[in-house]
Formats: structure tokens, C-alpha cells, sequence
């Protein structure tokens, strides 16, 4: 284009690029290579293992531990941390969604790892029944029906990871195969959380904004005015979390010497007792590194914002029989 200045890149450019033989193509790096290259369609100069991503991780670490001659035993930690990050994997495209790799320093934001607020608690209980304990501290039948009996728990609390939002409207074909996503543009001043998940009505089966978690009019496509243009949105959210993960495990254990040598252990454990339900985003529901469903320019789908999977599994009680000789 004599107007601008901007030639061609080499020679033979049009006809290897046809119809995709734009500027935005002429001005890459490397423009011989990109999507729709002939005889390999989506041919790119990448490099998956560079190992340019930079993370910093803070935290306060509290831990309680404590054994009781009485047959209590207990482990608590807590975690208070904060972790920053401007990639997440050496496939970001896929995991990180990495927006523009020529400036990576818009890239950092929190990771797709941090949770903030991170509880454990572990404890055991051994019934002072039986031979040695002080109760029934005999042997015979009754020793070895009360005795031996002990439970145990784990609980574990943790907030959501941080949340993505993509536009799912790559600069095709400028920045290679549609994987490369980019985000929208922040509306200052908008909620994006829903209405509905604001003021207690969201319903996960409702269709809809009233099904949505997210507010749809908190962003908007930069490229419906400038189509070569990136998103200002972070490339993760901090408060737009995804759900907290609550869970506890319990155990029932019963221990039964039957000879000197012969002992018999039983023990039903209780996954995920009270049957808590985290909702998933994705399919698999993975809370930790699953892209939202749907997207921004989405919505005309109904799936933007809408829950589609349990992120954790449903209570699951199981029995265990093991004989030590």
C-alpha cells in the first residue's frame, strides 16, 4: 500500500495467502507461517516450552498439631496466601489464555492457582473401651466387642479460584487457530456478578440471566469497534471467584485382636458426609482449571454464566475389611 508504506513481505506473499493475505498477516513476525498455511492447517511459529512466565507466592502458614494421652489426636492448618502469576502452564493457550504474548506484563494477574483462604483439619478418636482403656478394661467377649473402636475425620475448606472470562473471538487469522482467546473489555461501574446471583434468586436450572452467575453487560467485545484491538479485562478475575470447596470425609474404624497374631480391622468411611454440592463451570467440572462454559459472545446460547457440571463428587460410603497375620 504506497498510501501507508506497508509492502509485502516477500515475495509470492498473495498468492501462498489468497484471500487471507491482509496486513495483520504481512506484519507477523514470521507471515510465511500462521493458520490456513498449505499443507498444514494450523501451522504456527510457537514455542510450548518456553520458560518465560514468572509467579510470585505469598502466604501466612499456621499449623496446630497435638496428641492427647487419652486417644485424641488433632492437625490444623491454615493457609492465608495470595499467588501471581502472567502464565499458568507451557501450554497457556489452553490453560493460562495467554491474550497477547508480545506483552506479557498484561498478562499478570492473580493465577489460576490461588486460593486465598485454605482451612484443613484432621483429628482422630480412639473410645476408651476395652483391655487397657478405662473403660471396660477386661478381656473376653465384652472387651473385644467394646474395645477397639476409634474415628477419624478430614475436613477441608477452600475459596474459589479466580475466574476467566473470555471473548472467545480470536484475531483470526492474525493470531493463529481459534484456541488463542482473547478478552473483552471491563464497563466501568457494571456488577458482574447477576442480579439474580446478587440478590439470592439464582437459580442453577432457571434459563437465562436468571441462571447466570455472571452479568453479561459487565463486558463487551473490543473488536465490534476495533477489530485488531485486546481486551483490557485481567486475565483472570479475583472477585468473580469460582464456587469455595467444602468437604469432609469420616471414619468409623473397629480394631479386634483375635489371636496373638490375628487381628481384624473394619472400617466404613464416609466420603463427603453431608453430600455438599460445588458447582462446575465445565464439562468434568474441574473448579481449578476449567474455562467458564460459554462466553461472552455467547449468550444468544444460554450458556454463558450457567452452571453445567458438579465440580466435586456426590457422598460416597464404602466398607473395608483387612486381616493382619
Amino acid at each position: 500500500d504506497p498510501a501507508t508504506g506497508n509492502h509485502t513481505p516477500f515475495r509470492g506473499f498473495e498468492s501462498l495467502w489468497k484471500t487471507n493475505a491482509l496486513l495483520a498477516q504481512a506484519l507477523r513476525p514470521f507471515p510465511q507461517y500462521g493458520k490456513d498455511t498449505p499443507n498444514n492447517g494450523l501451522a504456527q511459529m510457537r514455542d510450548y516450552g518456553e520458560t518465560s512466565g514468572l509467579s510470585t507466592y505469598h502466604a501466612l502458614q499456621i499449623q496446630a498439631r497435638k496428641q492427647f494421652s487419652n486417644g485424641l489426636a488433632f492437625l490444623t492448618s491454615y493457609t492465608w496466601s495470595k499467588t501471581l502469576s502472567d502464565a499458568e502452564s507451557i501450554f497457556n493457550e489452553f490453560s493460562g489464555f495467554t491474550q497477547d504474548f508480545y506483552n506479557k506484563r498484561a498478562e499478570k494477574s492473580l493465577s489460576l492457582l490461588d486460593f486465598p483462604q485454605n482451612l484443613t483439619l484432621s483429628y482422630q478418636y480412639e473410645l476408651p473401651f476395652g483391655p487397657g482403656r478405662k473403660f471396660v478394661n477386661k478381656g473376653g467377649a465384652p472387651g473385644k466387642i467394646l474395645g477397639g473402636w476409634m474415628f477419624a475425620g478430614l475436613h477441608q475448606y477452600t475459596s474459589g479460584a479466580p475466574q476467566t472470562i473470555n471473548s472467545m473471538n480470536s484475531l483470526d487469522p492474525y493470531f493463529g487457530a481459534n484456541n488463542f482467546q482473547t478478552r473483552p473489555n471491563v464497563v466501568p461501574g457494571v456488577p458482574r456478578r447477576s442480579q439474580a446471583y446478587l440478590n439470592g434468586t439464582w437459580d442453577p436450572n432457571a434459563p437465562g440471566a436468571a441462571g447466570s452467575v455472571f452479568n453479561i453487560d459487565a463486558w463487551v467485545n473490543p473488536q465490534v469497534t476495533n477489530r485488531y484491538s485486546l481486551g483490557n479485562a485481567p486475565r483472570t478475575n479475583g472477585d468473580i471467584r469460582r464456587f469455595p470447596y467444602y468437604n469432609e470425609d469420616f471414619s468409623i474404624i473397629k480394631r479386634t485382636q483375635i489371636t496373638e497374631r490375628v487381628k481384624v480391622e473394619f472400617r466404613a468411611d464416609f466420603l463427603n458426609i453431608f453430600n455438599r454440592t460445588v458447582f462446575g463451570f465445565d464439562q468434568g467440572g474441574d473448579q481449578y482449571g476449567n474455562t467458564i462454559q460459554g462466553t461472552v459472545l455467547d449468550w444468544g446460547s444460554g450458556s454463558f454464566g450457567h452452571v453445567t457440571s458438579q465440580g466435586n463428587f456426590p457422598r460416597e460410603i464404602q466398607f473395608g475389611l483387612k486381616i493382619n497375620y
